[in-house]
């Protein structure tokens, strides 16, 4: 499903963030492993970039969920009296937080793929 400057708030709880964060401690274990294992300092090198680059893209997309989610305060508190039928609103992203929704939905294909 791909989403352009919308997305229903249910689909962000529950999909792209728990998707999110099961892909975050996949690569974070996977460098971890081959950080311990490797002995060639290129490798090791590349994974410690790799890690760096990784924590700040997930900075960035984390900062601009949280924004959203506070500005969009009252549905998520009004979804969360509703139960686990309720969909919930379709949200309006700025530009910043649909580019973070992509980057975290590009992410875990990019994991999925692996």
């Amino acid at each position: 499903m791909s989403f352009d400057n919308t997305i229903p708030l249910r689909t962000l709880i529950d999909e792209v963030m728990p998707q999110l964060a099961a892909a975050e401690k996949l690569l974070h274990n996977t460098l971890r492993s081959i950080l311990a294992v490797t002995r060639d300092p290129a490798q090791r090198t590349r994974c410690e970039q790799q890690q760096e680059a990784l924590d700040l893209e997930l900075f960035r997309i984390r900062l601009n969920f949280d924004s959203l989610l506070r500005r969009h305060a009252g549905a998520v508190a009004a979804m969360a009296g509703g139960g686990a039928r309720d969909a919930g609103p379709v949200l309006q992203l700025d530009s910043a937080e649909a580019e973070a929704v992509r980057s975290a939905r590009r992410l875990c294909e990019q994991i999925k793929a692996l």
